[in-house]
């Protein structure tokens, strides 16, 4: 008994040190905003594609601005409105695993801003 005991604990140190290390897998981020005063919903949209490194707001009513802070601490920030449709950016080259958040603001009328964020890793 004792020896299947160290037997399957050295199998599983082998397993675990064979296995290497894996990347993280791609990670996208999507906000919305959903007034229950509009009709279309939702209000606004920002996604960030982690395949791509680009950012993308959409308006559907009022004003929408997106953005997020670069590893040396410059903020991308795009805007739109419902005329413009989807609006991206570019290839941001932002490095592989880097903690930021994404803010989605969101302006319709006297109605004032409405904001969310989200936490995610590139």
């Amino acid at each position: 008994m004792r020896g299947r005991i160290y037997l399957s604990v050295f199998a599983c140190a082998a397993v675990s040190i064979a296995i290497p290390a894996q990347p993280a897998w791609a990670s996208d981020a999507t906000l919305k905003i959903d007034r229950s005063f509009t009709v279309k919903s939702p209000d606004a949209r920002a996604h960030w594609d982690d395949k791509t490194d680009t950012l993308c707001v959409r308006a559907y009513t009022g004003y929408a601005s997106a953005e997020f802070a670069r590893p040396n601490g410059a903020a991308v920030d795009i805007e739109a409105r419902p005329r413009d449709g989807k609006v991206c950016t570019g290839n941001l080259k932002i490095r592989e695993d880097y903690r930021t958040t994404l803010w989605l603001h969101h302006l319709h009328g006297k109605h004032g801003w409405k904001t969310k964020k989200k936490g995610f890793y590139t």
